[in-house]
């Protein structure tokens, strides 16, 4: 062990710039690393914390245009009967606005009530802190987590008996008050089902349903008996799609494509993509790693040799190489994790699902560290079995020089690299830049001074007083959806097509900016006609797809007559194209949204706004946001994407030269009297640093040309998967090209020149 510490000193102490820029490049790979470790453990373990998760499974209702993660009473009733089920559960999320008494002062609590049956705790167990969990089975009793027992009042016991005060969605005058009757700890991150309140309800006949089943159930065939027992009567009221299916909560993260999901989802493709790219980065390195061993083995093999002559067996020394080599891996795994402490207090943590501290993630640093010794293996196997190859008589007797071979590697491996950091590049930019589009993109509304916020009560008081009392503020409306956030919208099923729907106050179109192509806007007083059907607009999608005309009247779960349409409005996410979509009047909704006057502040704007909201709502608070927001909201998934891309390409180009930086560095301390030799007979330092270029600028030549169809190819695929997306303009490819190219070459003229310039007579005496 002490020649192995003693070896990798004199390596640092001779080879300092190199050794310390080795260790940097695989601190950063491990530092990438962790970071997509972080996020794909949690996109793959979602839903697997629960006890026996592999026998949960939610039901899903598909039919009429609906396709939502919520099950039917009948469909339960019939899981009951079945001797496979143990057991079943309707789980309902009530908004709502929700206070507790605090020191006698009623204060908003940022949760809501959950209202689920006696049975949740045999399907998702319930951790007890204090209480019991079957005090529910009072109708006026609650569970609330630890986590808001510790917040408000102090810790679990002092929680007990507590008050809680609820106010229905919708019905601000149904009120109830709830005592705390027991504190469980907080479910994990991991879980389906969220820190909330929950209450007890004796018979519910909607919800998520959840059921548990017995170990050797063939759940396909009970999705087949239920189906084949519910279909009858879905189909009467949904149609003749209408149907059932069952999802495991192990795969419940990636099924995103449904309404009435209250977890976060997340897409496989992308999660495999970031395992992808963890994996590319950490070859980088270990090539770096790789590199540098073998640029080092003209200094090294005579030493190594030494020892064999001496009498260390050749298993022993490929061993102390090895060591040496995970040694190194270690110390850069320590140092990643420093790196990752001083990035978990910024703004970068957030585009990850769960946190990136260190302390929590002990598991996760444990499996990394043992990953660290592997990587160590790897890397230093090919080094060890390569200086220990050569005969001891050869090298003693002066043989030192890397033969032709271990050059080619060399070459090779820095070729892989770059063509690796080029591709990563181009896909990390046509990434920014779709995203970028997301952004900027005409969506056929008008944005520009739009507020958006959810209001539960007193809609029309909130718009008087904002559009009366402020003159700032332009006009109010309101909708049942809103089409900025890309939410799921309601659905109208008519000759089997399914449009999207939206219900608005009259002065919706207008104050949204929308172009009525022709017909009529809506009015005040559009509800229904007198033959009792209700107005509505139609885009143009649905008149091009459905035939529609004016007055035409369309019946299906909603009587409609056509009184106009629209000009098409993205109003779903660009990953889709323009679909059908009708808008109805309604004198409700609870999406408020909000004009003002241009060059207003808006944060006078947003705190008058709150104000009037908790002044006539008795203390809701508004959450309000900006068109910006909500779109970034809208394409965040997309958006965290694009930055761990971006940054793993620009990781991937850092290793990279990195790894250029240290050899260069050994090349020109080999070199030195070369150098010398060429200056005494008139070369110049420009031709000295030609020398040094013109190797790079091949292999950067080569790479690029097997990067760009390689790069365009991957990049075409993945914008497949949008409906409206960038053009793949050749300037990109030529951009980053010349970026390699110039990088490179600034890199290895600044790290070459000192070589270059050293005056020779000083040279050949080292």
């Amino acid at each position: 062990m002490r020649l192995i510490f003693r070896n990798l000193l004199n390596i640092i102490k001779c080879y300092k710039q190199s050794s310390i820029f080795n260790i940097l490049g695989l601190s950063f790979a491990f530092v990438a690393c962790y970071l997509i470790f972080i996020q794909v453990s949690y996109d793959f373990g979602f839903g697997k914390v629960h006890k026996e998760y592999e026998n949960i499974y939610r039901s899903n209702l598909h039919g009429g245009g609906l396709n939502v993660a919520l099950g039917t009473a009948q469909t339960k009733e019939s899981l009951d009967k079945s001797s496979s089920v143990l057991s079943s559960v309707f789980i309902t999320f009530v908004s709502g606005r929700v206070e507790v008494e605090v020191k006698g002062e009623k204060m908003d609590v940022d949760n809501e009530i959950t209202k689920i049956g006696l049975n949740t705790n045999d399907i998702f167990e319930f951790d007890m802190v204090s209480g019991e969990y079957s005090s529910i089975e009072n109708p006026n009793s609650v569970l609330i987590p630890l986590s808001m027992a510790d917040n408000l009042f102090g810790g679990a016991e002092n929680a007990i008996g507590k008050k809680i005060f609820s106010s229905e969605y919708r019905n601000i005058a149904k009120k109830s008050v709830f005592d705390v009757g027991g504190v469980y700890r907080d479910f994990s991150d991991l879980s389906v089902l969220q820190n909330s309140i929950y209450a007890y309800e004796p018979v519910s006949r909607g919800g998520i349903l959840y059921f548990k089943v017995a170990d050797g159930t063939d759940v396909e065939l009970l999705e087949k008996n239920i189906s084949d027992e519910v279909s009858p009567e879905l189909k009467s009221r949904m149609g003749d799609d209408a149907d059932i299916s069952f999802t495991s909560i192990g795969d419940v993260y990636f099924v995103s494509d449904m309404q009435f999901i209250y977890h976060p989802t997340g897409n496989r493709a992308v999660s495999v993509t970031l395992v992808f790219v963890a994996i590319l980065i950490m070859i980088v390195a270990i090539i770096n790693f790789v590199n540098f061993a073998i640029a080092l083995a003209p200094r090294r093999i005579k030493a190594i040799n030494t020892y064999r002559i001496l009498g260390h067996t050749l298993a022993g020394l490929r061993w102390m190489l090895i060591f040496e080599a995970i040694f190194i891996s270690i110390v850069s795994f320590l140092l990643s994790m420093a790196f990752v402490q001083l990035i978990s207090d910024t703004s970068f943590e957030n585009i990850f699902s769960s946190s990136i501290t260190v302390l929590d993630n002990i598991d996760v640093i444990f499996v990394m560290g043992v990953f660290a010794v592997v990587i160590g293996i790897i890397a230093g196997i090919y080094p060890a079995f390569y200086m220990t190859n050569f005969s001891p008589i050869f090298v003693l007797n002066g043989g030192k020089s890397l033969p032709k071979s271990a050059l080619k590697i060399r070459q090779l491996l820095i070729s892989f690299q770059y063509v690796i950091s080029i591709s990563m590049i181009l896909i990390s930019v046509f990434i920014n830049l779709q995203n970028s589009y997301f952004m900027n993109k005409d969506y056929g509304y008008d944005t520009e001074n739009l507020l958006e916020v959810e209001v539960k009560f007193n809609h029309e008081k909130i718009r008087d007083e904002l559009t009366l009392n402020y003159p700032f503020i332009e006009d109010v409306t309101y909708s049942t959806h809103s089409i900025v956030r890309n939410q799921n919208l309601g659905k109208f099923t008519y000759e089997d097509v399914m449009f999207d729907v939206v219900g608005v106050y009259p002065n919706y179109v207008e104050l949204m900016g929308m172009e009525i192509i022709e017909g009529d806007d809506f009015v005040e007083g559009d509800l229904v006609n007198s033959d009792g059907y209700m107005y509505a607009l139609f885009n143009e999608s649905a008149k091009k797809k459905m035939n529609l005309h004016l007055g035409q009247k369309v019946e299906s779960n909603r009587r409609l007559i056509v009184k106009g349409f629209f000009k098409d409005i993205n109003h779903k996410s660009l990953h889709s194209e323009v679909g059908p979509l009708v808008l109805f009047p309604r004198s409700n909704g609870n999406v408020m949204s909000i004009k003002y006057i241009g060059g207003e502040n808006i944060g006078n704007v947003v705190d008058v706004v709150r104000k009037v909201v908790a002044e006539i709502n008795d203390g809701e608070i508004a959450d309000i946001s900006t068109a910006d927001q909500m779109r970034y909201e809208a394409y965040k998934k997309d958006a965290n994407l694009n930055t761990i891309i971006s940054w793993a390409a620009m990781l991937a180009i850092l290793i990279s030269i990195i790894g250029v930086i240290g050899l260069i560095s050994l090349e020109s301390q080999h070199r030195i009297r070369e150098i010398a030799l060429r200056k005494v007979h008139g070369a110049t330092t420009g031709e000295i640093l030609k020398m040094f270029n013109v190797k790079f600028v091949k292999i950067v030549a080569v790479c690029y040309i097997i990067s760009v169809p390689l790069s365009w190819w991957i990049v075409d695929k993945w914008l497949q998967g949008f409906e409206y997306r960038v053009s793949m303009s050749w300037w990109i490819f030529v951009g980053a090209g010349v970026f390699i190219a110039s990088l490179t070459v600034f890199v290895v003229t600044a790290q070459s020149y000192k070589a270059a310039t050293t005056n020779p007579a000083q040279a050949m005496n080292n």
